[in-house]
């Protein structure tokens, strides 16, 4: 049901935000051998208590899943996070992204203030973004093509003014702004 998914959102938003504390490990050995973290995350922590007070989840805070196969190192494709954000008020806000993965499972959580994130895979409907737009009842993450743990590779770097949509239109400009590698290195999946 849509109601689990985002339950399931929620619950995946907390242990992977948590699990980026640099101290942080599983209560069982098992996980811990077979979880898959990119350490170290980026960004401060995003404030959590949506998650205990009622409110929704703020629309500035993605989490977004997909089918993933941890012996495939293959790189799809490239988001471009802004390390901050400045407002026109002159305030300045800060991004976080931590991913984990797991045999069968890959999650990102994305902290994205001030801006929107139109995710590459969510895009093509090969991952889920479970907090807003979580799959409609009936759905099944077996539905779902699976893609290498690595299949977005995550950069972080720059700041960008208030309003900036990520996707791939900026990302681009952003890699070679940051110095990373060009996208059309990258394959592109089908669909």
């Amino acid at each position: 049901m849509r109601e689990q998914w985002q339950a399931l959102g929620r619950w995946l938003t907390k242990v992977v935000t948590l699990y980026a504390h640099p101290l942080a490990r599983f209560g069982d050995d098992g996980l811990n051998k077979n979880a898959m973290k990119q350490r170290p995350h980026v960004g401060r922590i995003p404030d959590l208590t949506w998650l205990t007070d009622g409110s929704p989840a703020p629309t500035s805070l993605s989490t977004v899943v997909f089918r993933a196969d941890t012996s495939v190192e293959e790189t799809l494709e490239e988001v471009v996070i802004p390390a901050s954000v400045m407002a026109a008020d002159g305030s300045t806000y800060e991004s976080f992204t931590a991913s984990l993965a797991f045999p069968g499972l890959h999650v990102g959580v994305f902290s994205h203030p001030s801006m929107t994130l139109r995710h590459p895979l969510v895009e093509r409907g090969h991952a889920w973004e479970l907090l807003r737009s979580a799959p409609p009842d009936g759905s099944d993450l077996a539905d779902l093509p699976t893609l290498s743990h690595h299949a977005v590779r995550v950069c972080a770097g720059g700041g960008v003014p208030e309003g900036h949509q990520i996707d791939a239109s900026t990302d681009s400009r952003l890699t070679g702004l940051f110095g990373y590698e060009d996208r059309g290195a990258l394959g592109r999946p089908d669909g």
